[in-house]
């Protein structure tokens, strides 16, 4: 595996604001000196993730999640350590050296398949061949500029048009593996998954092509068609459009959220930039709790037809459980996004999405005909228990209550009693433990606010006095450093290679100072009593020891034991002056 200088690690470190990298992926909200945002890596209804301008690291106290830059890209991005600086470098325009070995990562190669399809499909539908998708855009009203930015694409017809052209770059197991390829049943060879449809490359939010949307251009089935789940691509967990749209989500405060790519294209098109979609299918938790990243509010758009009103409830509460405030435009009959935009034009369209239904006016308007008043009650009911929110659950009770002519108190402690049952205990367990021993914790804790205590802490401590792992590693990169001003703590959580260490540093950095008026003498209690705890412990081993040798004939091991435990009690005597004391 390809190894970079610290020295680049650090160019590629420094150039990178924490702020903004992590910005693209969790909507952050300014809090104090840091900023808080809902964690990426883990389902939360209330924001535990915190970033450090200035000390460019983050944590989650939700999770324990944290680290720098270069490790926040390889979490949320899937990356390598050194796939994850290359995505940096290239961020800035930073040079860094090639070697082929970067490629020996399965994720990678499979990365880089994909991207060269992309490429690939995107070159075709330039080409002669690419004729025919070419009019089916212009029917649809899709300019060449959407088509660049969204690097639209054609997939020849012939079974082996894209595998004649990657086979000279890729192993035929990488093309099948990231989707690409379909083995023959017989065993012997693959040909192309895509023929002669129209290609939607799907990008994650940070740009990599991870897979393929095809919607054929003739009668074949099915009509539109995915790229297989593979390490790069799981459609249930990606937003199509989110790469183009996330700064724009994050502009307007808000979402549009549609199901097509083409529904998509079509409202990008008209002025609508804050848009995403779905891969084809409907809409998952996972996507929701991508969306809440950046955005707490959304406006889905569906058709009107009975088949769009279904989706549309099943998607509203798929948001709703995922902490979005919702609202939900039903086009008129006969329409999808794609159709009415192009037919009436942006400003009805953003006519609708001013009017949009909130959740209790598209619960109790899209009944079905026959639906007594109860029943639209309970309907009611179930949806506002999946709010978070106190106070958007409380307008949309209200709002019941007036629509309906029915008691707010009965459907708000209807709707209490049913949310315990819901979603009682939903981020039960998230809480990280941490490291079990409060002393270690908080005497790392005090070396990383006072940079006197540093030497002081290499000259009067070693590993051997800390039981947690965790405690132990984190200490012995601390004593190694040459300082702790912020800079250089980035640097610290680069040096850590277990995450649970670089997950302790992180929060450590990033909780309240402790404030403590002396500070050193603090310290200095601290590491009497964990040298007092190892000693007490030494002198017990020693002891059993001592015990289990008593039969043994060995004079001579018995009196090395003998003397050890002496020198034991000895320091312990002289550490403790006339006290006996341990750790609690």
């Amino acid at each position: 595996m390809m190894r970079f200088s610290q020295e680049t690690i650090e160019k590629v470190r420094e150039a990178c604001d924490i702020v903004e990298i992590v910005g693209e992926h969790v909507s952050l909200k300014k809090s104090g000196q840091n900023f808080k945002g809902l964690c990426p890596f883990h389902s939360e209804r209330t924001p535990s993730f915190t970033v450090s301008p200035a000390k460019q690291v983050y944590h989650c106290f939700g999770c324990g999640a944290g680290g720098n830059v270069i490790s926040f890209v390889m979490q949320v991005e899937n990356l390598s350590f050194v796939e994850a600086v290359r995505s940096l470098a290239r961020r800035k325009g930073i040079e860094l050296p090639r070697e082929r070995s970067e490629t020996d990562s399965l994720t990678a190669s499979l990365l880089s398949a994909v991207e060269y399809a992309a490429g690939f499909y995107k070159r075709q539908l330039a080409s002669p061949a690419g004729k025919k998708a070419r009019e089916y855009l212009d029917a649809r009203g899709v300019a060449p500029d959407t088509r660049e930015e969204f690097s639209l694409g054609y997939a020849p017809g012939a079974w082996d048009g894209f595998l004649t052209a990657a086979r000279k770059h890729f192993s035929e197991a990488i093309l099948v593996q990231s989707g690409l390829l379909v083995p023959r049943e017989s065993g012997s060879g693959a040909y192309d998954r895509f023929r002669d449809r129209l290609m939607f490359p799907i990008r994650s939010a940070g740009g990599r092509a991870v897979g393929f949307g095809g919607r054929a251009l003739d009668e074949a089935q099915p009509k539109y068609l995915n790229s297989p789940e593979s390490p790069v691509f799981q459609k249930g967990s990606v937003l199509y459009g989110l790469y183009h749209a996330k700064r724009s989500v994050r502009a307007a405060e808000s979402a549009l959220v549609v199901e097509g790519y083409m529904d998509l294209l079509a409202l990008y098109e008209s002025g609508f930039k804050h848009v995403v979609a779905s891969c084809g299918t409907a809409f998952t938790p996972e996507q929701a709790k991508v969306l809440r990243r950046y955005t707490t509010d959304a406006v889905l758009i569906y058709d009107g037809d009975e088949a769009g009103i279904y989706a549309a409830r099943r998607a509203l509460r798929v948001f709703l459980d995922a902490g979005l405030k919702i609202r939900l435009v039903c086009l008129p009959s006969g329409h999808d996004p794609d159709s009415f935009v192009r037919e009436r034009g942006a400003e009805a369209m953003q006519t609708l999405v001013d009017g949009a239904w909130s959740v209790t006016e598209f619960v109790v308007k899209t009944a079905p005909d026959g639906t007594d008043r109860e029943s639209k009650i309970r309907s009611l009911i179930e949806a506002y228990a999946l709010i978070d929110d106190a106070i958007y659950r409380r307008l949309q009770i209200q709002e019941g209550s007036e629509s309906l002519r029915f008691d707010e108190s009965t459907i708000a402690y209807e709707a209490s009693r049913l949310r315990k049952k819901t979603v009682v205990g939903a981020d039960a367990g998230q809480l990280s433990a941490g490291p079990a021993d409060r002393v270690e914790r908080e005497l790392l804790k005090l070396i990383l606010e006072n940079e006197s205590l540093l030497k002081a802490a290499r000259e009067s401590l070693s590993e051997q006095y800390f039981k947690s792992d965790a405690c132990r590693e984190a200490f012995g990169l601390l004593k190694n450093m040459n300082s702790l001003q912020d800079p250089d703590l980035a640097r610290l959580l680069n040096a850590a290679q277990n995450d649970e260490v670089r997950s302790l540093l992180s929060s450590l950095m990033l909780e309240e100072d402790y404030g403590y008026e002396e500070p050193s003498n603090v310290f200095s209690d601290y590491v009497r009593k964990l040298k007092m705890r190892w000693l007490s412990e030494s002198i017990k081993n020693t002891e059993e020891e001592i015990k289990k040798k008593e039969a043994s004939s060995d004079a001579g091991e018995m009196r090395t034991l003998l003397s050890r435990l002496q020198e034991l009690v000895v320091e312990r005597s002289s550490l403790n002056g006339a006290r006996e004391e341990t750790l609690g």
